[in-house]
């Protein structure tokens, strides 16, 4: 009788105490107090080691805490209780990403979602794995559908705003994040980002430089040429833009104006157009229209080389006739980034209507966080004193940041026209950002 007595008391006493950790351990995450949270977890899980929610936020904490080995462990203990809890597998998977291990995370959400498309806690995972390896706009698509239906999901709207931040778009980011805040007061994550210093949005930048060319092979007057330009950021995605250039050339000035506008499509995509004019043209292009753009190929995650494939056109009047200039290119980028080479195919039809091609080359390295270093090659026509002849070109510089609002450039070319001059030339160029 008296066994029987003890043992009906210490079965509710220990399930009110494996409650009181869970909870505990409840609070402590949510107040981003991790050292807290395990150690009740793994008491609240030696007293009932079956439980799978306790198991699920125990291998979820480990995970937080780059405990990989143990996290992964306790989700497949817990898997193997339950093996239809969804939650589980999407733990493992998350766990995944935070490995690095994008691929097998991206599997494993995927087959989910093939059982269950309106899983949000699988599609959240998706857009954060997405977001890991730098497709935002897939990540921004499907956050953006989840809050369409969950306006208040907090894991959604935390997505979101990093995203904005990953774009650059820092104040939409933060409105995100004061949003959540009215949603979770006291959640740590929401603090840690409203927390972070963004960097200061710099809207306008002025570009400038003058350069200097002389002669040899033939004799002529050297030039002098300044190029002057100003651009405003309209949105985080466009850019316009107002240029001046003055030539002077065979011992006459013209004076080019244009204006234009640059336009980021998505993450992987990006075009511009121009136009420009150049009143009382001698020399120079009366009348030009220019565009182009760039997309950046899918690249896997193990792919140790990003590719973007480039086009640029142009349509110019000059005094002799029209001249058309089209140029597909290829660009390979290395290193992470740090070395990139771009090859051009160049094709132009002259004033003459002669269909003439040739190529440009060029390969640039970030030598250190400030200085950036190129050089290349080019054996193409080019359209100078209104006609257009086959010139070969040799080229390099140095640009060098001293700080996120000030860069300078050095530039040299040394240009053989066929039948013609040898031109070598200095550029001397400052960046300003403001």
């Amino acid at each position: 009788m008296n066994l029987t007595l003890l043992l009906a008391v210490s079965v509710p006493a220990i399930s009110q105490t494996f409650i009181e950790l869970y909870y505990e351990a409840l609070e402590a995450h949510r107040a981003g107090d991790i050292a807290t949270a395990i150690p009740r977890l793994e008491q609240a899980v030696a007293l009932q080691p079956e439980n799978v929610d306790a198991l699920l936020l125990l291998g979820t904490l480990y995970g937080f805490e780059q405990r990989f080995a143990e996290a992964l462990e306790t989700l497949e203990r817990g898997l193997v209780l339950a093996p239809e809890y969804t939650d589980l597998r999407i733990a493992i998977a998350r766990i995944k990403s935070w490995q690095g291990k994008s691929d097998e995370a991206i599997s494993l959400v995927e087959q989910i979602l093939a059982d269950q498309p309106n899983n949000v806690g699988a599609l959240n995972l998706r857009a954060r794995v997405a977001y890991y390896v730098g497709d935002t706009e897939r990540a921004e698509r499907i956050f953006s559908s989840i809050l369409e239906q969950q306006p208040e999901n907090l894991e959604a709207l935390l997505g979101l705003g990093d995203v904005n931040a990953a774009q650059g778009k820092y104040d939409l980011a933060q409105s995100r994040y004061r949003r959540a805040q009215t949603i979770d007061p006291i959640s740590a994550e929401v603090a840690e980002r409203l927390s972070r210093e963004w960097p200061r949005t710099l809207l306008w930048q002025l570009d400038t430089s003058g350069s200097y060319s002389w002669f040899s092979r033939e004799s002529r007057p050297n030039w002098r040429e300044s190029f002057n330009q100003i651009s405003y950021r309209v949105s985080p995605n466009t850019v316009v833009h107002g240029r001046v250039e003055l030539s002077e050339r065979f011992e006459r000035t013209d004076t080019y104006l244009q204006a234009g506008v640059d336009h980021r499509i998505s993450d992987r995509s990006s075009g511009y157009v121009y136009l420009g004019l150049t009143q009382s043209a001698d020399f120079r292009e009366r009348h030009a229209l220019l565009g182009g753009g760039a997309i950046q190929l899918r690249q896997g995650q193990d792919e140790p080389v990003a590719t973007v494939v480039t086009i640029d056109a142009k349509h110019a009047d000059y005094s002799t006739g029209d001249v058309t200039t089209i140029k597909p290119g290829l660009q390979l980028y290395f290193l992470t980034g740090r070395l990139w080479l771009s090859a051009q195919w160049i094709n132009t039809w002259d004033e003459t209507d002669r269909h003439v091609t040739g190529w440009s080359v060029r390969a640039d390295g970030q030598a250190s966080e400030q200085v950036r270093l190129y050089a290349g090659l080019a054996d193409a026509p080019e359209t100078e004193a209104n006609r257009t002849v086959d010139t070969r070109s040799i080229f390099g510089g140095v640009i060098m940041g001293f700080t996120p609002q000030v860069s300078t450039r050095l530039d040299y070319a040394h240009e053989d026209r066929e039948d013609a001059y040898i031109r070598e030339s200095v550029n001397v160029g400052v960046s300003l950002r403001f």
